[in-house]
């Protein structure tokens, strides 16, 4: 939690509470029996402080997740049906708005058949004139929204745990294009 709040967009208020925060986590981890981290990352962090941590990855269960694929469509969100759709999924955090912002400031780069739907709160953090950008809020149905695209997107260069936007791609069936700590925590590799 220090990380998330670390990575806060409000730097005074961010450099406060997440001093606070580590203080109280790493007392927190000195008390416990035992921890349990979603990375090896954060195992490092604190095997200093206790013996006994144990990672335990996030994970989905896809077969639990159920979809009305026709709650959306992609003329409800002016993207061409001929067109390859990325997708990115995010919260208004500091890593998802620095990703998302790279992201409308290089999509001009690439053919006009690609569009972007930034998905998620993250959407109201850029400003973009390209046309090829579409942002929503929350939606009802995530995996409906998801199933519209063909590729999924994770520029996330920082930020603490792990990213689970990865396993709503990978419950959508769709290819992930990620940097490489936007995968940490989780045993996948290219291709």
């Amino acid at each position: 939690e220090s990380e998330r709040y670390g990575d806060s967009t409000d730097k005074l208020y961010s450099h406060y509470i997440r001093k606070r925060i580590k203080q109280i986590e790493e007392e927190a981890v000195k008390k416990s029996a035992a921890v349990v981290c979603t990375t090896e990352e954060d195992k490092e962090e604190y095997e200093t402080l206790n013996e006994e941590l144990f990672v335990i990855p996030n994970g989905i269960n896809s077969s639990k997740i159920s979809s009305n694929p026709n709650m959306y469509n992609r003329e409800e969100f002016s993207i061409p049906q001929e067109t390859t759709l990325a997708v990115f999924l995010g919260s208004d955090y500091a890593p998802n708005v620095e990703a998302v912002e790279w992201l409308c400031e290089n999509w001009s780069e690439l053919d006009e058949n690609y569009h972007l739907l930034i998905i998620g709160n993250v959407g109201s953090s850029v400003q973009t004139t390209d046309s090829r950008i579409h942002t929503v809020g929350f939606v009802e149905d995530l995996m409906s929204v998801l199933s519209l695209g063909d590729i999924a997107i994770n520029p996330v260069i920082y930020g603490g745990g792990s990213n689970v936007k990865i396993l709503d791609y990978f419950a959508a069936e769709l290819p992930v294009i990620s940097t490489e700590f936007g995968v940490r925590g989780f045993d996948v590799s290219h291709k």
